[in-house]
């Protein structure tokens, strides 16, 4: 037999078919009317055999709701009434209509009476269990961290479960003095500062924390100020071509009077080139052009840095040793390289790009003015806005300042200029009202203008003959050595020996290693010996006796092969023995030797040990000394005395190298 589930809507509707079955007589349609005298089309009403009461599931929630199901049995047979009950509502609460809701944790069982039309009683009853849902975490949702002065906030908490039972919470402030907060909740911002609050769940013990900022009201219209001009960065980095600044600074008594006026031009292909003239207030003699090249090496996809201090002397010793290339892999991604090189850097904070440049004035600059935060006005001026500040300074001696910052943007919210004027007087030259005397000079004044222009296309940059190429290498040689201290160009080396290197004979003469960097590529023991070896930490070592050819290669693509040899200890000098001057025995010749002017000297010696081989030759600067080789040594003579030091090296087996010293006298 087909069953029929009846909901309390479908009972609504079986009693309507009910009602319908006779003839509506009474001006009130809404009651049922049951003729008594049924009509030939009234079909033969059937009785309830059985009901079963059906519920999706047995375990509900706290807080959950389900509605149960009747099925009658057969289904064409009508019901008279259908009614629902909880063991305990308290725990299980159960509407006339069937829903089930959970209370609170425990047990009951819900029972359903069914009456038939001849009035027999049907009933069914279910079990069910309510439990409570746990909590499993808790988190500070409220998106803005900032409070204004005064202001009342509701902290906004989220649960996870979003449906957990218990969700008692416990606030606490780490700083009530400058935000309370209730325990419903509601922040409070009492003074400016900052402040912790954590949260920390009834049930389970989860804490979250998030610490929020109490800003003044000037502080507030700063940071939307600078939120609309947000996009100013990007812009800026896109279509900037050409920045001017034209900067004062003067100090009584202080030598940090100077005028600046730079132009950076921004060009198509990752450059920026600043050209500043800088000079002493009044001091034309100490006017100086630099050049600032800053950009992405996209050759080596490397961002670069270099300047020449002195743009009319060309880059000195101390500019190149401040020459910055940083690598993709070490410092950040290449689009950010990119970015950097079309924006003005700041040095003195740290930033770059117009955006920073005002954060900068009005953050860190005005901080260390020690400004009286109530004094601090801003205001809206079109696309941008103007900060002023007329007053005393908050330090132990107070000054008086008289700032303004201006920022003005174009309708796209990219910076157009900023100009920066402050004027700081002593509070010597103040009257009683604390104002400037009529006749006060500054003790310090800034007056910094930035202007950005936006019109006309980026050109590229083209000057090959000074860019990032002119610290790579076109062609090198490669000397190796064993000490630090050593001049000279080796070969062979001793075990245990670290192979130091470095560029020689190379072009251009701006090339550099720290740019174009140097690396080993391979080792060609000869018969596999095992002579060098490059360690884990990239040192080379002299292992064993053998041979060995290295391959060298630069950052740029440069190959260089060299060979060097391991060599046993016991061959290789170390020292001289057996010497004599004129014949007459010395017990060494490091120390200065003086012989007389017009005379030919001769000089013996032999290598130690003694054993190993003789074989030497010998180098001299200095263009009037005469060296001559003879058996066991070697003559010198010089007809004129030496006003200086005479160095002769002696150049013995296995690159065995020491430095003579002698001086002629009359």
């Amino acid at each position: 037999m087909k069953k029929k589930l009846l909901s309390l809507l479908g009972l609504t509707a079986l009693f309507g078919l009910l009602s319908c079955r006779a003839e509506d007589t009474s001006e009130d349609s809404s009651a049922p009317i049951v003729s008594s005298e049924p009509s030939s089309s009234q079909v033969e009403e059937k009785n309830i055999e059985s009901i079963n009461l059906i519920a999706a599931k047995t375990s509900l929630n706290i807080g959950e709701s389900l509605k149960l199901v009747v099925e009658i049995n057969p289904s064409d047979a009508t019901a008279k009434s259908v009614s629902f009950e909880s063991s305990n509502q308290s725990v299980l609460h159960v509407s006339n209509d069937g829903i089930l809701t959970g209370i609170s944790e425990g047990e009951a069982t819900v029972t359903c009476k069914v009456i038939s039309e001849n009035d027999q009683e049907f009933a069914k009853e279910v079990k069910f269990t309510v439990k409570e849902v746990p909590v499993e975490g808790v988190k500070i949702s409220n998106s803005n961290q900032e409070l204004s002065l005064g202001s009342e906030t509701q902290l906004i908490v989220e649960f996870t479960p979003e449906n957990a039972t218990n969700k008692v919470l416990t606030y606490v402030s780490d700083n009530s003095s400058v935000i309370r907060i209730d325990q419903t909740g509601l922040m409070k911002a009492l003074a400016i500062g900052k402040a912790k609050i954590t949260v920390r769940s009834d049930s389970g013990l989860f804490e979250d924390t998030l610490e929020f900022h109490v800003v003044s009201e000037y502080t507030k219209k700063l940071n939307e100020a600078m939120n609309k001009l947000k996009d100013s960065e990007s812009i800026e980095a896109q279509t900037g071509n050409l920045l001017k600044i034209k900067g004062i600074h003067q100090r009584k008594g202080m030598t940090s009077q100077y005028s600046e006026n730079t132009e950076v031009q921004f060009f198509s292909n990752s450059v920026n080139i600043a050209i500043s003239e800088t000079q002493k207030i009044g001091d034309d003699s100490t006017k100086k052009t630099s050049k600032t090249y800053r950009g992405v090496d996209l050759d080596h996809s490397r961002y670069f840095n270099f300047k020449m201090s002195d743009a009319s002397k060309g880059m000195s010793e101390e500019d190149l040793l401040d020459v910055d290339f940083k690598d993709v892999s070490s410092s950040f991604s290449l689009d950010e390289m990119k970015k950097d090189a079309s924006l003005y850097y700041l040095d003195d904070s740290d930033s770059y790009g117009l955006l920073n440049v005002a954060s900068y004035y009005s953050g860190k600059m005005l901080e260390n003015l020690k400004l009286d935060e109530s004094l601090k006005k801003i205001e809206s001026t079109g696309n941008g806005f103007e900060i002023t500040y007329k007053g005393l300074s908050k330090e132990s001696t107070p000054r008086y300042v008289d700032m303004s910052l201006k920022i003005i943007a174009n309708a796209n919210n990219s910076i157009q200029s900023i100009h920066f004027v402050n004027k700081i007087y002593k509070k010597t030259d103040l009257d009683e009202n604390n104002l400037p005397k009529a006749n006060a000079s500054t003790n310090e004044s800034y007056d910094y203008l930035y202007e950005m222009s936006y019109e006309g296309e980026r050109k590229t940059y083209e000057d090959t003959s000074f860019s990032p190429s002119m610290f790579y290498f076109t062609s090198l040689g490669i000397k190796t050595y064993y000490q630090s201290t050593d001049l000279d160009n080796h070969k062979y080396f001793k075990v245990g020996n670290t192979i130091e290197i470095e560029p020689i004979n190379f072009s251009p003469a701006s090339a550099m290693s720290s740019v174009d960097t140097i690396s080993v590529t391979n080792i060609e023991n000869e018969n596999d010996s095992g002579a060098v070896l490059l360690t884990e930490e990239g040192i080379l070592k002299a292992m064993k006796i053998g041979k060995a050819t290295i391959t060298f290669k630069t950052l740029s693509g440069l190959e260089v092969r060299k060979e060097v040899e391991v060599v046993d200890d016991n061959k290789v000098p170390n020292g001289l023995t057996e010497i004599t001057i004129d014949g007459a025995n010395k017990n060494y010749l490091t120390g200065n030797n003086s012989l007389k002017a017009g005379e030919k000297h001769t000089i013996l010696f032999k290598f130690q040990p003694t054993s190993g081989s003789q074989e030497f030759s010998l180098l001299c600067d200095d263009t009037e000394t005469v060296l001559e080789k003879v058996e066991g040594g070697f003559t010198i003579s010089r007809n004129n005395p030496s006003t200086n030091t005479i160095y002769v090296t002696l150049c013995g087996p296995y690159d065995y190298t020491v430095r003579l010293r002698f001086t002629f006298t009359k």
